[in-house]
């Protein structure tokens, strides 16, 4: 078989090494380098994994803080269910949406609503 051709099974023709059908008719499988974004189980946005804690968020909090820090972070602990996230995670939004006096005061009440502290 020369290089860049494979040979059809079903009629022992030989076809390039992109053709996906010869011309008898024989369908060459494709190798799938990864299973499709509409075929995978999970709903979006869900974690594939459970009972972890999550220390580093990505991107921006997906809950608005809206001036009640229980009632927060209660709210972004049910988004997560079954994982949780850890202070240091609602600490690292915390900042992004209130001003500094805010943040000063509210940080030190997160790791007691996380279950962190003693």
């Amino acid at each position: 078989m020369p290089k860049g051709a494979k040979d059809c099974p079903a009629c022992g023709a030989t076809v390039g090494c992109r053709s996906h059908e010869c011309d008898c008719g024989h369908l060459f499988k494709s190798a799938i380098a990864g299973t499709p974004e509409h075929e995978r189980n999970e709903e979006p946005g869900f974690f594939p994994v459970s009972g972890y804690t999550i220390t580093t968020p990505a991107g921006k909090c997906p809950v608005a803080f809206e001036g009640d820090l229980e009632s927060w972070v209660g709210h972004l602990q049910s988004h997560c269910e079954p994982n949780r996230y850890a202070a240091s995670a609602l600490r690292y939004w915390l900042r992004g949406l209130v001003n500094v006096d805010e943040y000063k005061a509210l940080a030190p009440g997160l790791p007691a609503l996380c279950g962190e502290g003693a």
